[in-house]
């Protein structure tokens, strides 16, 4: 039974969306970390996609990496939260 806040995936039209997230190895400037990538994957074809506001968080991750490479930006502040940041 389909919740009132369940998205139908625009794909197949069966599934669900459904937010998730994971890890990636990234380098930059030689060095190397991890940063987390948002995105949302339909339950029933497996389609992944980005929205919007998973992409900003994606990209401010990603120049928060950058950031602390160049010892502008301590680490503590890449932290998991809600959308993972």
């Amino acid at each position: 039974m389909a919740n009132e806040n369940d998205i139908i995936c625009p794909e197949c039209e069966k599934g669900n969306l459904v937010d998730t997230y994971e890890v990636q190895q990234v380098q930059y400037n030689g060095q190397f970390g991890e940063v987390v990538s948002n995105f949302t994957y339909c339950d029933s074809c497996g389609v992944e996609m980005v929205n919007e506001e998973q992409q900003e968080v994606n990209v401010a991750n990603i120049m928060a990496f950058k950031l602390e490479c160049e010892d502008k930006m301590p680490s503590e502040l890449i932290l998991p939260t809600g959308f993972v940041k």
